[in-house]
Order: C-alpha cells, then structure tokens, then sequence
C-alpha cells in the first residue's frame, strides 16, 4: 500500500493525461457559456462585470481555451507532418467560420434589423444594399481577420451599436499560435524544450515589463496597437500550455500544485499595478493567466465528466453564435425582460445553432480531415480546437 501511494504522489502530468478520457471538452464547453454569460449581461445593458480592475469573466474564459489548446496543439505538432498538421487546424476553424459569418450576413442580422429599428421605410432591401452589405461581411472577413464589424449599419439601437460579432476576435489569435508551433517544429524547437521554455519565458518577461511600466502601459494598449497587444498576452499564455506538454513528465501531477498556482494567479490579479482598463490595456488579469494554466489542465485531467462533448462537442458553435444572437434578440428587445429572460432565450437559441454547426459543418469538416491517408511513421494527429476525441483542442 505505501509502494502504491509512493507511486500515485510520483506520478506526472503527462500520466494524469489520458487522450481518450479526460473532462477538457466538458471545460471547453463552461469557458463557451462563461463568455456566453459574461457578455449577456454587457450587450444587455446590464453592465460589465468587471473583475477588480483586472479582468472580466470571459476574458479569463478566453484564457482558458489557450491554455488547452497550448497543451493540446503542441501534441498534435510534436507528432504530425506539416501538411496533415495544417490540414486538421484549417478544417477545424475555418468551415465553421465561414458559416457563422454567412448565417449572420443571411438569417441572423435580417432578422435582427426587421425587427428591429429601422429608418422609416426601409425594409430588406436597404440592409441588402447597404454600403457595407452582407456579401461584403462575409468576403471582407473570410481571412480571420474581421475587418468589417457591421451589416449595413447594423445592428442599431442595441448597447454595442454595429458589432455583429464580437467574439471573432479571438480565432486569428488561435490560429496564429497554430502557425508559431509549426514554425517550432519545423525548426526542430519542439525535440528541444529548453528552447520553448525561453521563448516562453522571455515573452512573459515582456509582458510584464509591459504591465508593470507605467510609461508602456498607457502608451501600448488595444487602441495604439491593436494587433500587438492582445498577441503579447494570448501567445505566452498559449505556450505555457506548449511546454507543460513538453514537460509533461517532469512535472508532477499535484492538486496541491494546482491549488497553489490559482492561489497564486489570484494575488497577481489583486496587485495595484497595471492598467484600468480589462480587455484593452495589460492588465494584471494577463499577468496572472499563465499561472491558471496548470490548473485549468489539472481539473480537466481529474474532473470525471469524460463523457461531456465526447461524441458531440457544442462549445466551439456555442462561442461562435452567441454573439450575433444576442445582438440579434438585443435588437427585437428581449434585454427589456429582464437580464435572466435575456439570457434564457439566447441560451436556447444559441444551442440550436451550435448544434447544426457541429451537425452539418464542423464534425464533417474533421471526418475529412482524419478520412486522409496518412503515412504509418507519420505517428497519432489529434489536435483540433473542440474536436470530439477529448485528446484535442
């Protein structure tokens, strides 16, 4: 019995992972509902939620999806060639992409804008020929890249006026991480992890070098550099990920580890430096990510909800469709109920349109990308961001 515990308190992150049965779906799935939550309450009208000054329950949601996908995309890149590497990252973003973007341009926004208000006799025909139409959302934004916020104006009259998709941000950050690792693997970086460990380090450095400064801090924000800035803070988050893969066997599996470390992540936050500003400024809130990491991986590696997202993986649509959504219902006045019938109603609609993205659009796009034949010393590929093997991200 004592060898036994010996053995249990020696054990490694790497052996807590299992592929086939760990809860980061069901994870996936609450940081996708989270954003959900977070931004009801703001495009409601019913304020921000604001933590300290730090950062906002779905930013930290945000958070938690680099986090796996650090982990979980480096195990896809340490074992795949480039070419079915890149295949698996294109097919499980973009399809699913470009569908939210033509639902919105289509049925969403149309929907919202009749409903809604409008100028005087003006019907479908004034959203369709609008100087920045629906076919000019869905071709301006097909690169992940959205530089078109708006359909036609819209939608008006609502708390973030001509935003349709707010949350999209997120997605060229995502696949910009995917890009850095194949760089790393194809430079070989990945057989060394000394090497991602430095790079990881030294990007934390900057940031915190940016967070601390009062000089950078205000003058290195979302509005003077609006690329750099959120890059400065996914990018070493989703990486610290990347070398708890790489060393996953040294590091131990320790719920007193994880503990500590959000302990930790919580007293970061707290610290009186830093900007004002959660979401574009650096803050403390992203000084502080990279120490949640670890215990985001750590309850998705012990929590015993396996079976969540298995077979049919909701979050990634969920993230996708909430924000059109509920600018949509915002426009038709549903905010008017009350905050818990707004976010009832998008909730309900929400899941309708994530579950024809997964049905139609997403699990097809990865059948195509595994259905591929593949050399035999290619070695295993799972990494897809919300794929229903729970091995990947």
């Amino acid at each position: 019995m004592a060898r036994a515990s010996a053995a249990t308190a020696r054990r490694s992150f790497g052996a807590a992972f299992d592929p086939r049965a760990n809860s980061l779906n069901l994870l996936r799935l609450v940081f996708a509902f989270v954003v959900l939550l977070d931004h009801c309450s703001f495009l409601g009208g019913f304020g921000a939620n604001d933590i300290g000054h730090a950062s906002t329950p779905g930013t930290l949601a945000v958070y938690g999806f680099f986090a796996i996908s650090g982990f979980l995309i480096a195990r896809s890149a340490a074992t795949s060639r480039p070419g079915r590497y890149l295949r698996k990252r294109f097919l499980r973003i973009f399809p699913a992409y470009w569908a939210v973007l033509v639902v919105t341009a289509l049925m969403i926004a149309p929907i919202g804008y009749l409903r809604g208000v409008r100028p005087a006799g003006c019907g479908l025909d004034c959203y369709l020929a609008g100087p920045d139409g629906p076919v000019g959302y869905v071709l301006r934004n097909l690169s992940l890249w959205v530089v078109q916020q708006d359909i036609s104006g819209t939608p008006t009259g609502v708390h973030l006026p001509e935003v349709w998709n707010g949350s999209l941000w997120t997605l060229a950050y995502e696949f910009g991480a995917y890009l850095v690792l194949l760089g790393l693997a194809l430079a070989g970086a990945l057989r060394r992890p000394p090497v991602v460990l430095a790079l990881t380090t030294g990007l934390l450095v900057v940031l915190g070098v940016f967070t601390i400064v009062p000089t950078l801090n205000e003058n290195v924000n979302a509005f003077t550099q609006p690329v750099f800035t959120p890059a400065l803070v996914l990018l070493p988050l989703f990486l610290t990920g990347s070398c708890l893969w790489l060393y996953r066997e040294r590091v131990p599996d320790s719920g007193w580890l994880a503990g500590g470390l959000f302990a930790s992540a919580i007293i970061v936050m707290a610290l009186p430096i830093g900007a004002q500003v959660p979401g574009y400024s650096f803050t403390t809130g992203g000084l502080a990510a990279p120490l949640l990491v670890y215990p985001v991986l750590w309850l998705g590696f012990h929590l015993p909800f396996v079976q969540v997202g298995r077979r049919h993986d909701l979050s990634y649509g969920v993230y996708l469709y909430a924000f059109p959504v509920q600018q949509a219902l915002a426009m038709m006045g549903v905010p008017a109920r009350g905050l818990l019938a707004y976010t009832v109603v998008t909730t309900a609609v929400v899941l309708v349109f994530a579950a024809g993205s997964w049905f139609l659009i997403e699990r097809p796009a990865m059948q195509l990308g595994r259905n591929r034949p593949v050399s035999a010393t290619s070695g295993p590929t799972h990494a897809v961001p919300g794929p229903n093997a729970p091995a990947d991200c």
